[in-house]
C-alpha cells in the first residue's frame, strides 16, 4: 500500500518540481559526461599535461557533488516542508513513523534513480560534444564514438549514492524526530530573521556594505598595478570579508530599501509598487540565509565564468606574441653553427623558410633602467638587431620591411612599455660608433620582442652600428611546411645543449643566460591548449552547475507560494485590475525576484575583474578586453539564468490560473 502511494507521490512531484529534477538531471550529466572524458584515450593523449586536467576534473566533480547534495538536501527539506501535513495526517491516522519515513525515503530514490537514468543518457551524448570541443581547441579531427566504460559509470552510481545516503538519512532522522503538531503545523514555520528591529538591520547594512568596499580594496591590491608578491592571508581575508559582507547586504538590503521608498509617497503609491515591493520584501525576510547563499553562487559563477574567458584570451594571445615561428632555435656562441639542428628538423619537416639572425648589446642598461624606473621592473642590458637580420625575420611572419638612414633608429618593444616609450621618445640619445647623433625613427609594438631577443625593447640600428660588437647569441628561426609537434621537442631538447651561465655587468649586477634553448610552436601549442582546457572546463563546469543551482532555489521558491499568491491576485482582479495588468505585476514581481540577488554580484565581478586585469595585463592584446570577457561572462550566465526565469514566469501564472 505505502509503496503504491510513494510512487503515486513519486509522479506528483515530477509534476510539481520539474525545474528542480531537470536541474538534477543534467547537473549527473555532466558529471557521467566528465567521467567518460577522463577515462578517454583520445583525450589522455592530447598531451603530457592532460593527466592535471583529468585530476582536475575528477576534483571538481567531487566539488559538483558536493553542491548538487546540497540542491538536494534543500530540495527534501523544502518538500518535506509543504508536504509535512500530510506527512501529519498519515500519522494521525496511525501510520507508524517508520513507514512515513520509509515512503517518503522511497519516493526521493525514485525521483533521483529516474533522474539519474535519464542523465545516463544525455550524458553519454554531452560527452561528445566536450570531446568534440577539446579536439576543436587543439585543432584536431575527431570522429563520433561512444566510449561506455564501466570506470564512468561506476564512479557517477558511486558520487549518487554517496549524495542520496547522506540525504535520506538526514530525511529520515528529520521525520523521526517530529511529532504529529509539528508536521501538521511545520509549513506554517518560516525562517526567522536575524535582525528583528528596524535600527539593527540598517546598522548591519552599513556595517556590510563597509566590509564588502574593505574586502574588494585589499584584492585589488594584492592584484593591482604596484603588487610586488602574492600575499595569500591578504587574499583569504579579502575572501571572507567579500562572503560576509555578501550575506549582510543580501539579508538587509530589502528592510533598508523599503525605509527609503515607504518615506516617498509619490514613489510607494504609484501603481502598483507598494504591492510588488511588499511581496518581495516579505519573501526575501523569511528565506534571507537562502537569499545570501543565492547571491554568493551567482557571485562566484561570474567572477569563476570572466576568470575563464579572460585566462583564455591571455594564452590565444600569448601563442602569437611568444611564438611566432614554428622553430626558434637559440645559441649563445657568435659563430652558432646550426647544422645539427637543421638535419634534425629536416629529418621530420619539410622547411618553407628560414633566417639566422644575432642580437647585440654594447652592455648599456639606458633604454631599460630608464623603462624599469618608470616601471619598477627588471634592468637589463640594450639589445639590438641589425636592419638586415631585422628584415629577414620579419619577412618570413609576412611584414613589410623597414628602411633607415645611418642616423636613424627603429624601437620595437612590448605593449607594455609602449607608452613609456612614446612619452619620452625625444628624451632618448644614441650615439653611433662613428660619434654621429642617431635619432629614434618610430617606436612600435608587434608583440614578438621576448621570442626574437627575451626582453620588452629590442632596437633595430643600421647594420654599421653594430660591426664588432658583442653578440649576445645567434639565432635560427624556422617555418616548416607540416605543423611541428610536442614530441618533436622532447627529441630536439635531447641534442640541445641547455647548460646556464652567468656574467657581470659593468655596474657589478648579473646577467644569466642559457646557452642554447630551442621552441618548437607545436610544443607550446600543446601545452597553452591544455592550459585552457583544463582552465576552461573547470570553471565553466563550475559556473554552469552554479547557474543551475541558483536558478532552481529561486524559480522553487517563487513558485512555491503560488497559492497565497493566487489569493492575492485575484483580490487584485476583484479591484477592477485587468489581466494585462497583473501579467505585468506578476512579471514585475518576478523580475526583481530574481533581479535582486544579481545586483552585489556585478558589482563584485567588475571590480574583482578590473583587479585581476592588473594580472593578465602584459599577456594581452589590449586594456579592454576585460570589458568583453565580462560581457561574454554575462552572457553566458544571462542566457541560463533568462530560461530559468521564463520558466518560472509561465509556471507561476499557470499555478495561478491566470492564462
Amino acid at each position: 500500500m505505502l509503496s503504491k502511494l510513494a510512487l503515486r507521490n513519486a509522479k506528483r512531484c515530477f509534476k510539481d518540481y520539474l525545474i528542480y529534477l531537470i536541474t538534477l538531471i543534467i547537473a549527473f550529466a555532466l558529471i557521467f559526461s566528465f567521467n567518460l572524458i577522463v577515462f578517454t584515450d583520445d583525450i589522455i593523449e592530447l598531451s603530457t599535461n592532460m593527466d592535471s586536467f583529468l585530476l582536475m576534473i575528477v576534483f571538481i566533480s567531487i566539488l559538483i557533488v558536493l553542491i548538487i547534495g546540497l540542491l538536494i538536501n534543500y530540495m527534501n527539506k523544502f518538500i518535506f516542508e509543504k508536504r509535512s501535513r500530510e506527512l501529519g495526517t498519515y500519522l494521525l491516522l496511525g501510520v507508524e513513523k517508520k513507514s512515513i519515513s520509509r515512503m517518503f525515503l522511497i519516493e526521493q530514490l525514485i525521483l533521483g534513480v529516474v533522474s539519474l537514468l535519464i542523465a545516463l543518457v544525455i550524458g553519454l551524448f554531452l560527452s561528445q560534444v566536450f570531446v568534440a570541443i577539446i579536439m576543436n581547441i587543439f585543432e584536431l579531427p575527431y570522429i563520433v564514438k561512444f566510449n561506455l566504460t564501466y570506470e564512468a559509470i561506476g564512479l557517477t552510481i558511486i558520487y549518487f549514492l554517496s549524495i542520496y545516503m547522506v540525504v535520506l538519512f538526514r530525511s529520515s532522522r528529520r521525520i523521526k524526530k517530529m511529532n504529529i503538531h509539528d508536521l501538521i503545523y511545520f509549513d506554517k514555520v518560516n525562517e526567522t530573521s536575524l535582525f528583528q528591529k528596524k535600527i539593527y538591520r540598517n546598522i548591519i547594512f552599513v556595517i556590510a556594505v563597509v566590509l564588502g568596499i574593505w574586502g574588494l580594496y585589499i584584492f585589488q591590491g594584492i592584484f593591482g598595478p604596484n603588487a610586488e608578491t602574492f600575499y595569500f592571508p591578504d587574499f583569504l581575508l579579502s575572501i571572507l570579508l567579500l562572503i560576509v559582507s555578501i550575506y549582510g547586504v543580501s539579508m538587509t538590503l530589502p528592510h533598508f530599501l523599503m525605509s527609503v521608498i515607504l518615506k516617498n509617497k509619490r514613489i510607494k503609491y504609484k501603481h502598483d509598487h507598494l504591492f510588488i515591493l511588499r511581496n518581495i520584501t516579505s519573501k526575501i525576510n523569511t528565506i534571507g540565509l537562502t537569499i545570501g547563499t543565492i547571491t554568493l553562487l551567482i557571485a562566484l559563477t561570474l567572477v569563476s565564468t570572466n576568470v575563464s574567458n579572460l585566462f583564455t584570451q591571455a594564452m590565444t594571445f600569448q601563442n602569437d606574441q611568444q611564438l611566432p615561428y614554428d622553430i626558434l632555435v637559440h645559441n649563445a656562441y657568435d659563430n652558432a653553427d646550426f647544422t645539427k639542428a637543421l638535419d634534425l628538423i629536416e629529418d621530420h619537416y619539410t622547411i618553407e623558410d628560414q633566417a639566422v639572425f644575432k642580437v647585440y648589446t654594447d652592455r648599456s642598461i639606458y633604454f631599460s633602467q630608464f623603462i624599469a624606473d618608470e616601471l619598477q621592473s627588471y634592468d637589463s642590458v640594450n639589445n639590438y638587431i641589425s636592419l638586415s637580420d631585422y628584415n629577414r625575420i620579419t619577412a618570413l611572419l609576412g611584414m613589410a620591411p623597414i628602411t633607415l638612414n645611418e642616423d636613424e633608429y627603429f624601437i620595437n618593444c612590448s605593449r607594455n612599455v609602449l607608452p613609456v616609450l612614446l612619452r619620452n621618445k625625444d628624451q632618448f640619445v644614441l650615439i653611433h660608433p662613428n660619434k654621429t647623433t642617431m635619432h629614434i625613427k618610430e617606436v612600435v609594438s608587434d608583440h614578438f620582442t621576448s621570442a626574437w631577443a627575451d626582453y620588452s625593447v629590442v632596437i633595430i640600428v643600421p647594420d654599421s652600428f653594430v660591426e664588432g660588437m658583442e653578440i649576445i647569441n645567434t639565432n635560427l628561426a624556422v617555418n616548416t611546411v607540416e605543423e611541428t609537434t610536442e614530441a618533436f621537442f622532447y627529441e630536439s631538447s635531447q641534442v640541445i645543449d641547455h647548460n646556464a651561465t652567468k656574467e657581470m655587468n659593468e655596474d657589478g649586477s648579473y646577467l644569466f643566460y642559457v646557452l642554447n634553448t630551442i621552441q618548437v610552436r607545436g610544443y607550446y601549442l600543446t601545452q597553452n591548449r591544455s592550459a585552457i582546457t583544463i582552465m576552461g572546463f573547470s570553471l565553466l563546469y563550475i559556473s554552469f552547475i552554479f547557474t543551475a543551482v541558483t536558478g532552481t532555489i529561486l524559480a522553487i521558491q517563487c513558485l512555491s507560494d503560488s497559492t497565497k499568491y493566487k489569493f492575492r491576485y485575484n483580490l487584485l482582479s476583484q479591484l477592477g485590475l485587468s489581466k494585462d495588468d497583473i501579467h505585468r505585476t506578476i512579471f514585475k514581481q518576478l523580475a526583481l525576484t530574481f533581479l535582486y540577488p544579481l545586483i552585489y554580484p556585478i558589482i563584485i565581478c567588475i571590480s574583482t575583474g578590473l583587479s585581476i586585469n592588473q594580472l593578465f595585463l602584459q599577456v594581452l592584446p589590449n586594456s579592454y578586453v576585460i570589458w568583453e570577457t565580462m560581457g561574454l561572462a554575462g552572457l553566458m550566465f544571462g542566457t541560463i539564468y533568462i530560461v530559468y526565469f521564463i520558466t518560472t514566469y509561465i509556471e507561476f501564472k499557470n499555478n495561478l490560473g491566470i492564462k
